[in-house]
């Protein structure tokens, strides 16, 4: 996936980006899984892994890696 950052957050380093995880289900109920919250500048400072969070019980259900960045 390719995104520019004047997309992503407007090229404002510290405003907050955040990506959502579903299980996708066959019947189109699809169940939230949990959530990641980070900064372009956190991206732009090689931190690639964050974890993710369950928002309805901020219970941590994994970690999302970012591989092969470039900003």
């Amino acid at each position: 996936m390719s995104l520019l950052t004047a997309t992503l957050c407007k090229e404002e380093g510290d405003r907050p980006i955040k990506i959502e995880f579903f299980k996708s289900s066959k019947n189109g109920k699809h169940l939230y899984l949990g959530t990641i919250n980070f900064t372009l500048d956190e991206l732009k400072q090689n931190k690639t892994e964050f974890e993710i969070r369950n928002g309805k019980k901020n219970n941590r259900i994994g970690r999302a890696l970012f591989k092969n960045l470039k900003i």
